[in-house]
């Protein structure tokens, strides 16, 4: 195992923990520089994270040989010696922010959109302190109780009926995700959330609203930044490169 990348080995490690049996790596999983097997696993991927039981993400790690354990930065520390005991106090506090309060590294990576959005249970290893983002709830290392969240993901996906909120919900991903960087072109749609019912990146129930995307202000690339490749209609999101 100690030939394994950092990232790799700590997955390792943190799987037989949990007493899970089973780990799912892309680089390992997917061959290398294999058209046809990229293929049949990139129209996978989305099943792959959806029916995980949970999704390890090494939030700040530059590449697969940063690792998951992070060193901390260091708490502040306050010595406090009360009037009416000889006793001394001491505080030490961790930084308010954690790995889903923040933009992290993962975040500008396109193919890192559907382990976030569609895995039911996301364990987040950031510098500062661990997270966990589930189906329902979220929380960090130092918070006190956790917060609620809407419906997400997969939840979402599988619940679609073009109902106004589902809809805005699914604006929001398009955002999100069309804010990322892909390598290459080919990928636009893949690493997406992909449906047998949605068209190039818009669901058929609600075709006539989300016909409506624009480029996003300020980004006014948007006839000379077209995909080269023919990824999508000239209707869809997708045949822009760029955020909408």
């Amino acid at each position: 195992m100690s030939s394994l990348p950092k990232t790799f080995e700590d997955a390792v490690v943190i799987t037989r923990f949990l007493g899970i049996r089973y780990l799912w790596i892309d680089a390992l999983c997917i061959l290398q520089d294999c058209e046809d097997d990229w293929r049949v696993q990139a129209a996978n991927m989305a099943q792959v994270y959806k029916n995980s039981f949970l999704t390890i993400s090494a939030v700040d790690s530059e590449d697969s040989r940063g690792g998951c354990f992070l060193p901390r930065p260091p708490m502040t520390r306050l010595k406090f010696k009360p009037l009416d005991s000889p006793s001394e106090i001491f505080f030490a506090q961790h930084t308010p922010y954690g790995p889903l309060s923040r933009k992290t590294k993962l975040d500008n990576r396109a193919w890192c959109f559907q382990e976030m959005v569609l895995s039911p249970r996301v364990l987040l290893y950031g510098h500062e302190m661990m997270g966990w983002l589930c189906n329902s709830t979220k929380l960090h290392e130092n918070s006190q109780s956790p917060i609620s969240l809407p419906k997400r993901g997969s939840r979402l996906l599988e619940e679609y009926n073009g109902q106004r909120n589902h809809t805005l919900s699914w604006m929001k991903l398009v955002e999100d995700y069309t804010s990322r960087d892909l390598t290459f072109e080919r990928d636009k749609l893949p690493a997406c959330l992909t449906k047998d019912y949605y068209l190039a990146g818009l669901w058929r129930k609600d075709l006539l609203v989300l016909f409506l995307w624009r480029v996003t202000f300020g980004y006014n690339k948007m006839i000379s930044d077209r995909t080269t490749q023919c990824q999508a209609p000239s209707w869809s999101w997708a045949s822009i490169n760029g955020a909408v």
